[in-house]
């Protein structure tokens, strides 16, 4: 199993999302409780997220350096690797922004760097980066304006990467968490096989009688989730929308088909585009 210590990036529950389909286990935690986590789970590794923060700022999310004495592997996302810097004596700085996609470099292809290309293209978002690196580290890769935009320790299983491995647009992003999770944390990928039939059984003993409220939004997981829950409890399903104004154009008429025609639900919209 993986700790994932969760600093409030936008797509921090991708990690998770992408190693339980690589077929890892994983548990998150809060920043604030990362060594009661460790010392009463006992993961085989740990992941700290991106998050929108500045390590510099008084309030930022940071973790006990205690971590570092638990003798698991760490890979530091974003600023869950800005931190890492940090608090092992290295240097923060803010510089250029970069939010999209850019071309990495490796410099060296090993580890869970040992990617099938030299350069590919990963997602970024960032405002500070990494200006000098900690005691015992050194770069693996780089883009046009950030040197150490990927590094790894030379004694300890310890990783950071400043842009993201678990977006969509990542090349190979999968298969760097796959390397990390499988040759460094030495777990056994067990890919999940769902059975609808299951799930809808299980719902239907925990729900009982009882209605349910599922925010939908018309995206597959939420549409996912509420199709089940519907066929496990009917009519005892309330779908809510909130039409906030801020979706992709035509959202609203898709989602009103999907739960009107489709899956047959009482969908409540929520006119919010005015507050």
């Amino acid at each position: 199993m993986l700790l994932i210590i969760d600093f409030g990036g936008q797509t921090a529950h991708l990690i998770g999302r992408r190693l339980r389909q690589l077929g890892v286990k994983t548990e998150y935690a809060d920043p604030d409780e990362a060594v009661s986590k460790i010392n009463t789970l006992n993961p085989n590794g740990l992941i700290l997220s991106g998050g929108p923060a500045s390590v510099y700022e008084p309030n930022a999310p940071h973790v006990s350096k205690d971590i570092f004495k638990a003798n698991i592997p760490i890979l530091g996302i974003c600023y869950g690797w800005q931190l890492m810097a940090k608090l092992l004596g290295g240097e923060v700085r803010s510089a250029a922004k970069e939010y999209g996609s850019e071309e990495l470099v490796l410099e060296n292809q090993t580890g869970i760097f040992s990617l099938p290309e030299k350069k590919c293209s990963v997602i970024m978002s960032h405002g500070d980066t990494v200006t000098k690196l900690p005691q015992g580290f050194t770069p693996v890769a780089h883009t046009r304006s950030v040197k150490f935009a990927a590094v790894t320790h030379s004694s300890n299983p310890w990783f950071g990467v400043q842009f993201h491995p678990e977006a969509d647009h990542t090349e190979y992003g999968l298969e760097l968490l796959r390397l990390f999770a499988q040759t460094v944390c030495q777990e056994t990928l067990q890919p999940l096989v769902l059975n609808p039939e299951q799930i809808i059984s299980d719902i239907t003993a925990q729900v009982g009688n009882k209605k349910v409220i599922c925010a939908v939004s018309g995206g597959v997981d939420s549409t996912v989730a509420a199709f089940l829950i519907g066929k496990a409890i009917g009519k005892n399903l309330i779908p809510v929308y909130v039409e906030s104004g801020l979706m992709r154009p035509e959202t609203d008429k898709r989602v009103r088909y999907i739960f009107t025609k489709l899956i047959s639900a009482n969908l409540t919209i929520v006119p919010a585009r005015e507050r």
